[in-house]
């Protein structure tokens, strides 16, 4: 995976295992960090904070992240983690 960023600071969020797991995938990318979403499914930032929100596709969180979003903002959702295995 590329993730090209040439300025500001990209803030992926997700939940439990998977925030973990996303932390381990991308420990090398530069101006990029996860935060974890609280356990009452809220996100810790002010109302139209971010141009982008990469999250986990789960429709609890979708008022959360219209909320922290800017107008004409965009929200990319994954439904999962994928891993193609290596050949034995």
């Amino acid at each position: 995976m590329s993730l090209a960023l040439g300025s500001g600071l990209l803030v992926g969020l997700a939940t439990g295992e998977q925030l973990a797991e996303v932390r381990r995938a991308c420990r090398d990318r530069e101006n990029t960090m996860f935060a974890s979403v609280e356990s009452d499914g809220s996100i810790p930032w002010r109302d139209e904070f971010f141009s982008k929100v990469f999250a986990p596709d789960q429709e609890e969180l979708n008022a959360e992240i219209m909320r922290v979003l800017i107008p004409g903002g965009l929200a990319y959702l994954a439904t999962g983690i994928y891993s193609r295995p290596q050949p034995v």
